[in-house]
Protein backbone atom coordinates (compact mmCIF):
# COMPACT_ATOMS: atom_id res chain seq x y z
CA UNK A 1 0.00 0.00 0.00
CA UNK A 2 1.41 3.46 -1.17
CA UNK A 3 -1.50 5.98 -0.46
CA UNK A 4 -4.41 6.48 1.39
CA UNK A 5 -6.91 9.79 0.89
CA UNK A 6 -10.18 10.94 0.57
CA UNK A 7 -11.67 12.43 -1.58
CA UNK A 8 -15.74 13.52 -2.97
CA UNK A 9 -16.75 11.37 -0.23
CA UNK A 10 -14.94 8.47 -1.54
CA UNK A 11 -11.80 6.80 0.27
CA UNK A 12 -9.46 5.97 -2.34
CA UNK A 13 -6.30 3.49 -2.17
CA UNK A 14 -3.07 3.30 -4.03
CA UNK A 15 -1.30 0.08 -3.98
CA UNK A 16 1.70 -1.92 -5.52
CA UNK A 17 1.83 -5.57 -5.54
CA UNK A 18 5.11 -6.91 -5.03
CA UNK A 19 8.13 -8.41 -7.07
CA UNK A 20 7.08 -12.15 -6.61
CA UNK A 21 7.50 -14.83 -8.75
CA UNK A 22 3.37 -15.75 -9.85
CA UNK A 23 2.33 -18.92 -11.59
CA UNK A 24 1.15 -18.96 -14.47
CA UNK A 25 -2.77 -19.87 -14.70
CA UNK A 26 -2.07 -22.39 -18.02
CA UNK A 27 1.07 -24.62 -17.14
CA UNK A 28 1.61 -23.39 -13.92
CA UNK A 29 4.99 -22.23 -14.12
CA UNK A 30 6.32 -19.48 -12.26
CA UNK A 31 7.59 -15.76 -13.66
CA UNK A 32 8.89 -13.16 -12.06
CA UNK A 33 9.90 -11.75 -16.18
CA UNK A 34 7.58 -8.24 -16.35
CA UNK A 35 6.24 -7.28 -19.57
CA UNK A 36 4.48 -4.30 -18.47
CA UNK A 37 2.66 -3.11 -15.80
CA UNK A 38 -1.30 -1.62 -15.50
CA UNK A 39 -3.48 -0.49 -12.87
CA UNK A 40 -6.86 -1.49 -11.71
CA UNK A 41 -9.58 0.09 -10.48
CA UNK A 42 -11.47 -2.09 -7.81
CA UNK A 43 -14.71 -1.04 -5.35
CA UNK A 44 -14.42 -2.70 -2.36
CA UNK A 45 -16.62 -2.66 1.03
CA UNK A 46 -17.22 1.21 2.38
CA UNK A 47 -15.46 1.79 5.14
CA UNK A 48 -16.84 4.84 8.09
CA UNK A 49 -19.80 4.73 5.94
CA UNK A 50 -17.85 5.67 2.57
CA UNK A 51 -16.73 3.77 -0.27
CA UNK A 52 -13.91 2.65 -1.13
CA UNK A 53 -11.43 3.12 -4.60
CA UNK A 54 -8.36 0.91 -4.75
CA UNK A 55 -6.03 1.53 -7.73
CA UNK A 56 -4.25 -1.61 -7.71
CA UNK A 57 -0.71 -1.51 -9.69
CA UNK A 58 -0.58 -4.87 -11.16
CA UNK A 59 2.17 -6.91 -13.27
CA UNK A 60 1.62 -8.69 -16.67
CA UNK A 61 4.60 -11.35 -17.44
CA UNK A 62 6.08 -13.48 -19.05
CA UNK A 63 5.30 -16.97 -19.25
CA UNK A 64 8.96 -18.46 -19.92
CA UNK A 65 7.83 -22.12 -20.19
CA UNK A 66 8.84 -23.58 -23.80
CA UNK A 67 5.74 -25.67 -23.67
CA UNK A 68 2.52 -22.94 -22.69
CA UNK A 69 0.79 -22.03 -25.44
CA UNK A 70 -0.23 -18.45 -23.29
CA UNK A 71 2.98 -16.06 -23.60
CA UNK A 72 1.88 -13.00 -21.06
CA UNK A 73 0.14 -13.78 -17.90
CA UNK A 74 -1.56 -10.50 -15.74
CA UNK A 75 -0.94 -11.81 -12.16
CA UNK A 76 -4.15 -11.72 -9.64
CA UNK A 77 -3.79 -11.20 -5.78
CA UNK A 78 -6.18 -13.34 -3.59
CA UNK A 79 -8.45 -11.88 -1.82
CA UNK A 80 -8.44 -8.59 -3.55
CA UNK A 81 -8.53 -9.22 -7.39
CA UNK A 82 -10.60 -11.65 -9.87
CA UNK A 83 -10.16 -11.83 -13.16
CA UNK A 84 -12.64 -9.55 -15.45
CA UNK A 85 -13.96 -8.18 -12.33
CA UNK A 86 -14.18 -4.54 -11.15
CA UNK A 87 -15.09 -5.72 -7.53
CA UNK A 88 -13.24 -7.44 -4.97
CA UNK A 89 -14.38 -10.59 -3.57
CA UNK A 90 -16.10 -9.64 -0.93
CA UNK A 91 -18.07 -6.63 -2.14
CA UNK A 92 -19.00 -9.08 -4.84
CA UNK A 93 -20.24 -11.49 -2.49
CA UNK A 94 -22.33 -8.91 -0.85
CA UNK A 95 -23.71 -8.21 -4.10
CA UNK A 96 -24.31 -11.28 -4.92
CA UNK A 97 -26.04 -12.19 -1.06
CA UNK A 98 -28.20 -9.40 -1.55
CA UNK A 99 -29.39 -10.29 -5.08
CA UNK A 100 -30.02 -14.16 -3.37
CA UNK A 101 -32.36 -13.03 -0.28
CA UNK A 102 -34.00 -9.56 -1.35
CA UNK A 103 -34.11 -9.74 -5.30
CA UNK A 104 -34.18 -6.67 -7.36
CA UNK A 105 -35.45 -3.66 -6.13
CA UNK A 106 -35.12 -4.24 -2.05
CA UNK A 107 -31.69 -5.25 -3.01
CA UNK A 108 -30.73 -2.05 -4.36
CA UNK A 109 -32.22 -0.13 -1.59
CA UNK A 110 -30.27 -2.36 0.76
CA UNK A 111 -27.02 -1.55 -1.68
CA UNK A 112 -27.61 1.85 -1.33
CA UNK A 113 -27.31 2.01 2.13
CA UNK A 114 -24.42 0.16 1.77
CA UNK A 115 -22.94 2.60 -0.53
CA UNK A 116 -22.93 0.16 -3.12
CA UNK A 117 -24.74 2.20 -5.85
CA UNK A 118 -26.54 0.03 -8.33
CA UNK A 119 -29.80 -0.15 -10.22
CA UNK A 120 -32.83 -2.54 -9.40
CA UNK A 121 -31.88 -4.23 -12.80
CA UNK A 122 -28.14 -4.50 -12.03
CA UNK A 123 -28.79 -6.80 -8.75
CA UNK A 124 -30.84 -9.85 -10.61
CA UNK A 125 -27.99 -9.56 -13.58
CA UNK A 126 -24.98 -10.12 -10.77
CA UNK A 127 -27.58 -12.80 -9.56
CA UNK A 128 -27.81 -14.63 -12.83
CA UNK A 129 -24.23 -14.80 -13.11
CA UNK A 130 -24.21 -17.41 -10.24
CA UNK A 131 -22.94 -20.90 -11.32
CA UNK A 132 -26.21 -23.20 -11.04
CA UNK A 133 -26.16 -26.69 -11.38
CA UNK A 134 -28.95 -28.94 -11.02
CA UNK A 135 -29.01 -32.31 -10.18
CA UNK A 136 -26.77 -35.29 -8.17
CA UNK A 137 -23.65 -37.28 -9.48
CA UNK A 138 -23.48 -40.77 -8.13
CA UNK A 139 -19.87 -42.22 -7.49
CA UNK A 140 -19.23 -46.21 -7.03
CA UNK A 141 -16.43 -48.32 -5.97
CA UNK A 142 -16.40 -51.92 -7.26
CA UNK A 143 -14.01 -54.58 -6.86
CA UNK A 144 -12.49 -56.22 -10.47
CA UNK A 145 -15.76 -58.11 -10.73
CA UNK A 146 -18.01 -55.15 -10.61
CA UNK A 147 -19.89 -55.93 -7.45
CA UNK A 148 -20.67 -52.45 -5.39
CA UNK A 149 -18.10 -51.77 -2.41
CA UNK A 150 -19.08 -48.57 -1.83
CA UNK A 151 -21.68 -45.94 -2.99
CA UNK A 152 -21.38 -41.69 -2.58
CA UNK A 153 -24.86 -39.47 -4.21
CA UNK A 154 -23.79 -35.94 -3.85
CA UNK A 155 -24.94 -32.77 -5.36
CA UNK A 156 -23.82 -31.82 -8.83
CA UNK A 157 -22.12 -28.77 -7.83
CA UNK A 158 -19.81 -31.22 -5.65
CA UNK A 159 -16.33 -31.90 -7.23
CA UNK A 160 -15.30 -35.24 -7.96
CA UNK A 161 -12.01 -35.27 -5.48
CA UNK A 162 -14.07 -34.00 -2.60
CA UNK A 163 -16.27 -37.25 -3.62
CA UNK A 164 -13.74 -39.36 -3.79
CA UNK A 165 -11.95 -38.97 -0.62
CA UNK A 166 -15.29 -39.80 1.17
CA UNK A 167 -15.33 -42.81 -0.84
CA UNK A 168 -11.45 -44.00 -0.12
CA UNK A 169 -12.34 -43.44 3.40
CA UNK A 170 -15.34 -45.73 3.58
CA UNK A 171 -13.35 -48.10 1.51
CA UNK A 172 -11.11 -48.24 3.94
CA UNK A 173 -12.97 -48.71 6.57
CA UNK A 174 -14.65 -51.65 5.50
CA UNK A 175 -11.79 -52.79 3.02
CA UNK A 176 -8.34 -52.89 4.64
CA UNK A 177 -7.16 -55.55 2.24
CA UNK A 178 -7.82 -52.83 -0.76
CA UNK A 179 -3.72 -51.42 -2.06
CA UNK A 180 -4.64 -50.41 -5.28
CA UNK A 181 -7.22 -48.42 -6.91
CA UNK A 182 -8.24 -46.68 -10.62
CA UNK A 183 -9.79 -43.81 -11.34
CA UNK A 184 -11.17 -41.29 -13.77
CA UNK A 185 -9.46 -38.23 -14.58
CA UNK A 186 -12.25 -36.62 -12.40
CA UNK A 187 -10.69 -37.72 -9.63
CA UNK A 188 -7.45 -36.50 -9.35
CA UNK A 189 -5.37 -33.81 -6.86
CA UNK A 190 -6.78 -34.07 -3.55
CA UNK A 191 -8.22 -38.51 -3.95
CA UNK A 192 -4.94 -38.82 -5.17
CA UNK A 193 -3.12 -37.13 -1.93
CA UNK A 194 -5.81 -38.48 0.14
CA UNK A 195 -5.32 -41.99 -0.86
CA UNK A 196 -1.54 -41.95 -0.29
CA UNK A 197 -2.23 -41.46 2.97
CA UNK A 198 -4.22 -43.93 3.88
CA UNK A 199 -2.27 -46.31 2.24
CA UNK A 200 -4.13 -46.59 -0.98
CA UNK A 201 -2.60 -46.46 -4.43
CA UNK A 202 -4.71 -44.38 -6.53
CA UNK A 203 -4.22 -44.53 -10.21
CA UNK A 204 -5.88 -42.20 -12.90
CA UNK A 205 -6.26 -43.68 -16.25
CA UNK A 206 -6.17 -41.32 -18.79
CA UNK A 207 -7.73 -41.11 -22.16
CA UNK A 208 -4.64 -41.25 -25.12
CA UNK A 209 -4.84 -38.19 -26.80
CA UNK A 210 -4.13 -38.94 -29.84
CA UNK A 211 -7.02 -41.56 -30.33
CA UNK A 212 -10.16 -40.26 -32.04
CA UNK A 213 -14.08 -42.04 -30.79
CA UNK A 214 -15.30 -44.07 -28.75
CA UNK A 215 -12.59 -46.00 -27.25
CA UNK A 216 -12.52 -48.57 -24.15
CA UNK A 217 -10.27 -47.22 -21.45
CA UNK A 218 -8.32 -49.75 -19.27
CA UNK A 219 -10.20 -50.64 -15.63
CA UNK A 220 -12.63 -47.63 -16.22
CA UNK A 221 -15.03 -50.22 -18.53
CA UNK A 222 -15.62 -51.88 -15.54
CA UNK A 223 -17.13 -49.29 -13.46
CA UNK A 224 -18.90 -48.15 -17.01
CA UNK A 225 -20.54 -51.74 -17.29
CA UNK A 226 -21.68 -51.93 -13.33
CA UNK A 227 -23.34 -48.16 -14.16
CA UNK A 228 -25.40 -50.10 -17.00
CA UNK A 229 -26.23 -53.07 -14.78
CA UNK A 230 -27.73 -50.66 -12.38
CA UNK A 231 -29.92 -48.73 -15.51
CA UNK A 232 -31.19 -51.96 -15.56
CA UNK A 233 -33.65 -51.30 -12.37
CA UNK A 234 -36.27 -48.62 -13.01
CA UNK A 235 -35.67 -46.70 -10.26
CA UNK A 236 -32.20 -45.38 -10.98
CA UNK A 237 -33.43 -44.56 -14.49
CA UNK A 238 -34.34 -41.28 -12.88
CA UNK A 239 -33.43 -39.29 -9.55
CA UNK A 240 -36.47 -39.98 -8.08
CA UNK A 241 -35.84 -39.73 -4.51
CA UNK A 242 -35.41 -36.56 -2.84
CA UNK A 243 -32.74 -37.11 0.27
CA UNK A 244 -29.38 -37.92 -1.11
CA UNK A 245 -29.16 -40.99 1.42
CA UNK A 246 -32.40 -42.42 0.33
CA UNK A 247 -30.36 -42.50 -3.47
CA UNK A 248 -27.57 -44.41 -2.17
CA UNK A 249 -30.15 -46.86 -0.29
CA UNK A 250 -31.62 -47.49 -3.78
CA UNK A 251 -27.81 -47.95 -5.74
CA UNK A 252 -27.43 -50.60 -2.90
CA UNK A 253 -31.02 -52.27 -2.91
CA UNK A 254 -30.11 -52.79 -6.94
CA UNK A 255 -26.65 -54.02 -6.42
CA UNK A 256 -28.07 -56.76 -3.74
CA UNK A 257 -30.82 -57.69 -6.74
CA UNK A 258 -27.59 -57.87 -9.05
CA UNK A 259 -25.69 -60.52 -6.72
CA UNK A 260 -28.85 -62.44 -6.38
CA UNK A 261 -29.14 -62.86 -10.12
CA UNK A 262 -25.89 -64.50 -10.15
CA UNK A 263 -26.88 -67.08 -7.57
CA UNK A 264 -27.54 -70.55 -9.38
CA UNK A 265 -31.21 -70.80 -9.62
CA UNK A 266 -31.71 -66.96 -7.67
CA UNK A 267 -32.53 -65.30 -10.93
CA UNK A 268 -35.47 -62.95 -10.29
CA UNK A 269 -37.65 -61.11 -13.29
CA UNK A 270 -36.44 -57.79 -14.80
CA UNK A 271 -38.70 -55.20 -16.43
CA UNK A 272 -36.56 -54.96 -19.25
CA UNK A 273 -37.23 -58.93 -19.37
CA UNK A 274 -40.92 -58.19 -20.27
Amino acid sequence: MERVWSTGGVVRIAARTRELRVGCPDCGGESARVHSRCVRTLADVAVGGRPVLIGLSVRRLFCDSPSCDRRTFAEQVDGVTVRYQRRSPLLQHLVEMAGVLLAGRDGARLLQILKVPLSRTSVPFQLMRLPVIIGRKRHIVTDTLGLLLAVAVTAASVHDSAAGTQLLTHVRERHPTITKAWADNGYKTKAIEHAAQIGIDLEIVQRDPALRGFRVQPRRWVIERTLGWLMHHRSLAREYETHPHRSAAMIQLAAINLMTRRLPHGATPNWRDN
